[in-house]
């Protein structure tokens, strides 16, 4: 019966050990897509930078190798804005926004809902009721943390109503910086 155990055990490791090694490759299969990519792109840039220079009349050709410039500059921007959005976001976050993010961390269901109940509207998070007349700071303050990732994109609205909100895959992110 203890070699059973013993099988089933080491077989669960190997399954791991598996789907590790299937990831780890598929990563590295995609970046060496992303270098191929970028080094196609480099000497694409250099062939139209010597057609460029083939152009007879040094006006334009002055002119059209700053307009590229500006373009190229604009599209690296674009790159780099892109890859500093996390960090951005997490620079940014204000107490009550990085308070929220964390109690959604800690819930079981990872949401906080928005009710009417009784005549009251009410805040639902982590086991937690928030009421806008009994509770009125605190209620604010989720709803102004609610208000502010959502615009961010750190927070989505589940049902496009309102009502019920989870961390988006960029607060995900977000919260995986907090916690390290």
């Amino acid at each position: 019966m203890s070699r059973l155990a013993y099988e089933k055990l080491n077989s669960q490791e190997l399954v791991r050990e598996h789907r590790y090694i299937t990831e780890k490759n598929k990563l590295e299969k995609e970046r060496a897509i992303e270098l191929a990519n970028k080094e196609e792109e480099l000497i694409d840039q250099a062939k139209r930078d010597v057609d460029i220079d083939q152009i007879a009349d040094e006006e334009t050709r002055n002119k059209l190798k700053m307009e590229i410039d500006k373009l190229r500059q604009e599209r690296n921007q674009l790159v780099h804005t892109k890859e500093n959005v996390e960090n951005k976001s997490l620079a940014d976050l204000t107490d009550n926004e990085f308070n929220l993010v964390n109690e959604l961390s800690k819930s079981k269901d990872h949401y906080v809902q928005k009710k009417r109940i009784n005549g009251q509207h009410v805040l639902l998070l982590n086991g937690e009721q928030f009421n806008e007349n009994d509770n009125s700071p605190s209620y604010y303050r989720v709803m102004d943390a609610i208000t502010s990732l959502t615009r961010k994109g750190l927070l989505k609205d589940l049902n496009n109503e309102g009502k019920l909100f989870e961390l988006s895959s960029d607060g995900k992110k977000v919260l995986s910086k907090i916690l390290n």
